[in-house]
């Protein structure tokens, strides 16, 4: 290649983008040294007109087809020229690998140089510092007014960015307050979710002659606008924060912030924060309104504060209604048990409450006219268990064809379509438990007969005639079976006269002596 042709051979492989592999596979020890320096120069001079300063840096210093051995000029002009070209092309960020080239090469100045006079963002500016060590501001004469470049830079870019606890930061390590008011004016009229109450505070006590202006500012930014529901949106400043922060400094409410403010806390406050030692304590004149306010949502607190208060409102039946009709097991801390609330209470909370409701009440208070109508509306609803159940604990009677009607209904279904179990008879239901035992005998001596249960209620009943009808009934069956019924077990108490009649029986048809068989049985 002759000596004319080289200075053009760099802007062509820049052109086509063969520079790097150019430089990689060495190819520049093929030609003279000489020509190498003038190549290495037009290589850099096309990479830095066409913005690849980077791969610049990795050639001057890291090492990049040996250019920096052959690069022909000023060191320090072609440190600026990289910073020129990273301030026309840098739009995102400086590579890792260019971070790592310039730290090993301990060009602490360049780095310098390319983040604060670079459009890098904030985050990527203050990855290029970190790798800044502290040793070189300390060595250097103007250290001090370098670090109040970066903290000026770091602090318009985090501003620009809304990142506004950075931007406070930085302008305060610098006491930059024309930049600090800037940012406060610009962070309290934004409803950018980014503006923290902490960095709106620290800018505010930070200037005395404008504090008491800026704090009712904040105040003001927080209590006026829209209401929102605190359940579905979230605000940008926590009203206990706001409330705290205005109970520190001291901030004057005027009656209409006030309200707002209290009204809040009283909507998003927990029971427990007007405990001892917690944000409210001393708040104790909210605690009544907070309890009417979630009488449905945490009916349990509520109730007991109204009850510690002596508050007698709409808003105690409302609790006591939201909180019996929640199922215990699932809502400790929210369910109200019949036990916990007071006669006159469960009284008045009748009007209006759910049918389950009302029966809890009725069955604590023990209210038998109630139970009894509780008793026909559950009869309508074709609830004939509940139907039955409420009107015997409402002592109705239980001779009359309604209760009968109930009566044989139930009877009917688990003797028919059941497994024959009559428990929920009542034990004075005298009449229940005979019509139950003829329909237990009715079903026959057939697979799926009933005649244990009906010998077991008739045992029960302590109705001798219908018990031995049941024990014939078995025997006829199966005279084994019988016999280890009418034993009995943990659960069901033996039957001696069950166990002679069986035993007597088979003696008398076998012809053999009853006294031998009864011994083993």
């Amino acid at each position: 290649m002759t000596d004319t042709q080289t200075p053009n051979l760099g802007g062509a492989l820049t052109a086509l983008g063969l520079e790097d592999k150019f430089l990689a596979n060495g190819e520049l020890t093929n030609f003279p040294l000489l020509e190498r320096g003038r190549l290495a120069n037009a290589i850099i001079d096309e990479k830095l007109k066409a913005g690849k300063w980077q791969t610049v840096v990795a050639m001057i210093y890291g090492g990049l087809g040996k250019a920096d051995a052959l690069f022909e000029g000023d060191r320090n002009e072609l440190k600026a020229r990289i910073v020129t070209a990273a301030q026309q092309h840098t739009k995102s960020e400086i590579t890792s690998r260019t971070l790592e080239t310039l730290v090993k090469a301990k060009e602490h100045e360049l780095l310098f140089r390319l983040a604060t006079n670079t459009s890098l963002g904030y985050d990527d500016l203050m990855a290029v510092l970190s790798h800044i060590p502290a040793q070189y501001f300390k060595e250097d004469p103007q250290g001090t007014q370098k670090r109040q470049t970066i903290d000026q830079a770091a602090g318009q870019r985090a501003l620009a960015e809304k990142k506004y606890a950075a931007a406070v930061s930085h302008f305060a390590a610098i006491g930059d307050t024309a930049n600090l008011t800037t940012l406060f004016d610009q962070a309290i009229s934004s409803d950018d979710s980014n503006v923290d109450i902490r960095m709106l505070e620290a800018i505010a006590v930070s200037d005395p002659s404008q504090k008491e202006t800026r704090l009712q500012a904040i105040v003001s930014k927080y209590l006026t606008g829209e209401e929102v529901d605190p359940t579905q949106t979230r605000r940008g400043i926590g009203t206990l924060t706001m409330f705290k922060f205005v109970k520190v400094h001291g901030v004057e409410l005027s009656p209409e912030q006030k309200a707002t403010l209290y009204k809040r806390v009283v909507e998003e406050a927990q029971r427990y924060q007007f405990e001892k030692n917690q944000e409210l304590a001393t708040e104790q004149e909210l605690l009544l309104p907070w309890a009417r306010h979630h009488a449905i949502s945490q009916p349990l607190e509520a109730y007991r504060v109204f009850v510690a208060t002596g508050f007698e409102g709409d808003e105690v039946v409302a609790a006591v209604q939201a909180g019996l009709a929640l199922e215990r097991y699932r809502n400790e801390h929210r369910a109200l048990d019949t036990s916990q609330v007071t006669e006159p209470h469960l009284k008045r909370a009748y009007e209006g409450a759910p049918f389950e409701v009302q029966v809890r009440i009725a069955y604590r208070l023990k209210d038998e006219p109630k139970l009894q109508d509780l008793s026909k509306r559950a009869n309508k609803k074709g609830k004939f268990d509940e139907a039955y159940r409420h009107w015997v604990a409402g002592r109705g009677s239980l001779d009359g064809e309604y209760i009968a009607r109930i009566r044989t209904k139930l009877i009917d279904d688990v003797v028919k379509k059941g497994y024959g179990y009559v428990s929920f008879l009542a034990t004075n239901d005298h009449a229940g438990q005979v019509e139950a035992f003829e329909a237990l005998m009715a079903q026959g001596t057939g697979k799926g007969n009933h005649l244990d249960k009906a010998h077991e209620l008739a045992f029960t009943m302590g109705d001798e005639a219908r018990t031995q009808r049941a024990r014939e009934a078995m025997f006829s069956v199966n005279p084994a079976w019988a016999l280890g019924f009418f034993k009995g077990n943990s659960s069901r108490k033996r039957d001696e006269r069950g166990i002679d009649y069986v035993v007597n029986a088979v003696a008398s048809q076998q012809g053999v002596e009853p006294s031998t068989l009864r011994e083993l049985a």
